[in-house]
């Protein structure tokens, strides 16, 4: 009986230790939902946080580039809401492709006055440990099938 109750208090006690260690694809999603969060408090400093060393986009942007983008739209939208569906992720030890549709508002008040759709489709790589947009392809959606 003593051996029984060791047992299963053995068996508890591992299931809770892995439960509470998240796996990667948990780990990309938690960051992708505070790099939502960042764009939607319009924190550029907080966004690149997010990028890695060797960011780049389908069109040839650098973070730098980015910056600049993300400033000029901060500007125009007081507020932005990003809406985010389908994730998919495939997992490769040290990266990670990542593929996801977003919905994104903008307005100069409360109320949205403007939105796009996008799929986007983004490399992660693990950088000192933490994930990172290394490079990021995004196309317009304008079918809403």
């Amino acid at each position: 009986m003593k051996k029984t109750v060791k047992i299963l208090l053995l068996l508890i006690s591992s299931s809770i230790v892995a439960c509470s260690v998240p796996d990667e694809e948990s780990r990309l999603r938690k960051a992708l939902d505070e790099l939502v969060q960042a764009v939607e408090e319009r924190s550029v400093r907080q966004v690149q946080k997010f990028l890695a060393d060797d960011f780049r986009t389908a069109r040839h942007s650098n973070s730098q580039q980015l910056r600049s983008f993300m400033l000029l739209h901060f500007r125009q939208n007081k507020v932005i809401k990003v809406f985010t569906s389908n994730i998919q992720i495939v997992l490769q030890k040290e990266k990670a492709d990542m593929v996801f549709n977003v919905l994104v508002t903008g307005s100069s008040n409360w109320l949205p006055e403007r939105g796009r759709r996008f799929e986007v489709k983004s490399r992660w790589i693990k950088q000192d440990g933490d994930w990172k947009i290394s490079r990021v392809n995004w196309q317009e959606l304008t079918d809403f099938h």
